[in-house]
């Protein structure tokens, strides 16, 4: 549902709210946002979406990179994935 409603609002050029919606995601998912590792998000495709997505949006959004746009970011450079 995250992942749906972020990327509608990011394509809809609502970069922060998108982000919001992502990160809330993230954290539902997770937890804390603290503790994701790199091999949190690159052992669960899920997580790996979701973090992805927030990423575009938050660089639509012009937002500095913050640590979970840190590990994401090297991660999906390396695949074919969003």
């Amino acid at each position: 549902m995250f992942v749906i409603i972020g990327e509608t609002l990011d394509a809809h050029d609502h970069h922060h709210e998108a982000a919001r919606w992502l990160t809330t995601g993230l954290v539902r998912y997770y937890g804390d946002l603290a503790e994701i590792t790199a091999d949190d998000l690159e052992d669960d495709p899920d997580g790996r979406i979701m973090a992805a997505d927030r990423l575009r949006a938050r660089r639509n959004a012009g937002l500095d990179p913050d640590h979970i746009d840190n590990l994401i970011a090297p991660i999906i450079e390396n695949t074919d994935e969003p």
